[in-house]
């Protein structure tokens, strides 16, 4: 198509009807500008073609929104409608489902479940988790193998502490009797008994 000497202000958006052959190339017209026709092998290709083609007529063709119309026959046009319409159901089911698991995520978390046991609920992988909860800025808690060692470290700490305590008062208990002194401090007479205890007799 040769270039016209006036390019026209662009529409904006363009409306683009795709139609097949007998040889199976795509012939591809625009509804806003009956000159503007061109064709491709596939879909795809007849759409670059089209945008090239624009660009002859209008100024904006290169940042302009074409809407495709494939032709198709009735009983493919149908079944397209209902693909469509499942598409979209199932989109939305995908996102509920994404919301609901959020709020597991959040619940389980809080009932301090590790990520092993979300994921075997779920029945997802365990990166799968930490993707999702990192996605939402949840922390996941410590994993049961992990509270489990946490849990066993304090009770050793606490055991020692308990130990060490008993030992210091057995210590202090035993050294707080009285100590007798010997030598200065005993008055004369009384030395030697305080000393050494009562004389004994000889026969």
């Amino acid at each position: 198509m040769a270039k016209y000497d006036e390019i026209e202000t662009g529409l904006g958006t363009y409306h683009a009807v795709y139609e097949r052959d007998e040889s199976g190339a795509w012939n591809v017209h625009v509804e806003e500008a009956p000159i503007c026709h061109t064709w491709g092998n596939t879909i795809a290709q007849a759409r670059e073609r089209v945008r090239d083609a624009l660009g002859l007529l209008y100024d904006d063709a290169d940042a302009a929104e074409i809407v495709d119309r494939v032709m198709l026959d009735a009983k493919a046009e149908r079944a397209l409608k209902l693909a469509r319409t499942k598409r979209e159901a199932a989109e939305k089911a995908e996102k509920a489902a994404a919301q609901a698991r959020v709020r597991f995520l959040r619940e389980a978390f809080a009932a301090e479940l590790g990520t092993p046991d979300v994921a075997a609920i779920l029945g997802v992988t365990r990166q799968r988790v930490h993707s999702l909860a990192k996605a939402e800025g949840l922390e996941a808690p410590p994993s049961q193998g992990r509270r489990t060692t946490r849990t066993r470290r304090k009770k050793v700490a606490a055991k020692k502490a308990r130990r060490k305590a008993a030992a210091k008062q057995k210590s202090s208990r035993a050294g707080g009797g009285v100590t007798i002194r010997s030598g200065g401090g005993v008055p004369g007479g009384r030395r030697k008994k305080a000393a050494g205890g009562s004389k004994k007799k000889t026969g």
